[in-house]
């Protein structure tokens, strides 16, 4: 009867193991039997810089890439070392340290992206027996920066569209005799497509180069498709130097990238000997940018024109640095301009300055800064008096039937595709809005947040006619969102 029950239980089991895979059962037998081998992944040495007292984890293939796992927290020893056992059978597996997040990960002595580790893990019967030890030293963490760095790593994250796709990019440079076709500096593709790279050695002396598609006549240029000066760098504690091409002497820019010319009116009562700048997304911001200083032609009025860059062209404009920048009617900051228009050339008026109290400049009236000025209820929008526009000023009643949002868009009339604003506003049924506009201003309505990326269709609302001034405006067209 025992025997008999014995039997009949080591097949139950068999069943079992076989459900469980071959790996499993050899393992559960090893432990049994023999006590199974095991590997085990030591450090040897952490960075210098890293945080007293900081855990240490592995993340891998086999925990689904956990980077703060608390199965797979190493154990410091007194040596000063830490260690982990991972039992025999697993196969091949990939793994990287970590501190906790993917924002504490392991990197190379300059502190870039490595690739996984890896290790074969009891692929063997006999590794089932056998203690392995994979010994590592970590060299730096992305967050806390480069250790150990030789080198310096020139990555290029822009292309202009129009590059030819099998054209080389090349380092020309003091360090290589000015040669535009030396290949040992070419520029190669990041796995991910991301970015251009290149590696040099680190030097004590300052760099000139520039980069070029393998010759002289296809040397970089700036957005405006003009020679550029020789870019400089002096080694010291940065490991990697960021670079954009902002275009090519030999090709001429894409429909995207053409020419565009910005005439732009600043209020009266703007300082005289002041400059102008514009300043944006196609030049990192930088607001006093010589490059980009407007030529004066008449009393408050500038001009610029540059080559506009790809996508979408975010700008604002200042007297100088941060600080002296365009500011709406009430001095309150702005949103970034951007530039949605077909058309070559285009005017601005600027309303008002950062630095200077609004009652010294004006673009409005007297008469009609005071109005603004007096009425804090009033939502107010740029109201060029110069150019012979006239404001209105009347109360839009949306009609609602309950508490909702509204998402409005104002096109005004001088360049409408330059001056857009968005209006967001929760209301109430019968809740009134006191608005001035100049006279063609367009009112469209969304049927959803206007700002987001969806892209919500929109129509046309009303437009604002010198007849409205005074009146008050019910609309069934403004409907707020579903």
């Amino acid at each position: 009867m025992a025997i008999g029950f014995h039997i009949g239980n080591l097949k139950s089991k068999a069943v079992i193991f076989r459900s469980i895979g071959l790996q499993t059962m050899l393992c559960l037998a090893c432990a049994i039997l023999f006590s199974c081998g095991r590997m085990t992944l030591e450090i040897e040495k952490l960075p210098e810089n890293t945080p007293s007292g900081a855990p240490v984890f592995v993340s891998g293939n086999f925990n689904l890439w956990d980077p703060g796992d608390g199965n797979f927290l190493m154990t410091k020893s007194e040596n000063g070392k830490y260690y982990l056992d991972f039992p025999t059978g697993w196969g091949e597996i990939s793994y990287k340290f970590t501190r906790g997040d993917w924002t504490t990960i392991e990197g190379d002595g300059c502190g870039h992206s490595i690739n996984d580790r890896t290790a074969k893990v009891g692929q063997n019967w006999l590794h089932f027996f056998q203690n392995d030890t994979i010994r590592h030293r970590i060299y730096s963490w992305e967050d806390q920066g480069p250790t150990d760095c030789d080198k310096v790593t020139f990555r290029i994250k822009r292309l202009p569209k129009e590059t030819p796709k099998n054209d080389p990019v090349i380092m020309v440079g003091s360090f290589n005799d000015w040669q535009p076709n030396n290949n040992k500096y070419r520029f190669t593709p990041s796995g991910d497509n991301r970015y251009y790279y290149l590696d040099l050695p680190k030097s004590d002396r300052e760099i000139e180069f520039k980069l070029s598609r393998g010759s002289w006549e296809k040397e970089e240029a700036d957005i405006n498709g003009d020679r550029i000066p020789n870019r400089k760098f002096i080694y010291g504690t940065h490991d990697t130097v960021d670079l954009e091409i902002g275009g090519w002497i030999d090709l001429n820019p894409g429909l995207e990238a053409r020419q565009i010319t910005l005439m732009v009116n600043t209020p009266v009562g703007t300082p005289p000997e002041d400059p102008l700048y514009i300043a944006g997304s196609f030049n990192k911001w930088v607001p006093a940018d010589p490059r980009f200083e407007m030529k004066k032609i008449g009393p408050n009025l500038f001009i610029i024109t540059i080559r506009k860059p790809e996508g979408e062209m975010e700008y604002k404009f200042t007297r100088g640095p941060w600080g002296m920048e365009e500011v709406d009617v009430y001095g309150n900051h702005i949103s970034n301009r951007k530039l949605r228009t077909s058309a070559d050339t285009i005017r601005i008026s600027i309303p008002e300055w950062l630095d200077i109290p609004i009652d010294q400049t004006f673009s409005q009236s007297r008469e009609e800064m005071n109005y603004l000025m007096d009425n804090q209820d009033v939502i107010a929008f740029p109201i060029n008096s110069s150019k012979g526009e006239k404001a209105v000023k009347f109360t839009l009643v949306p009609e609602i039937k309950r508490p909702s949002y509204i998402y409005v868009r104002v096109a005004l009339p001088a360049v409408p595709n330059n001056r857009n604003y968005g209006m967001v506003d929760f209301i109430k049924p019968g809740q009134k809005i006191k608005l001035v506009c100049p006279v063609g201003s367009v009112f469209y309505a969304c049927d959803g947040p206007y700002w987001n990326e969806n892209k919500p269709k929109e129509e046309k609302a009303f437009v604002v006619t010198q007849e409205m001034d005074g009146m008050e405006i019910h609309s069934n067209a403004l409907l707020p969102p579903n």
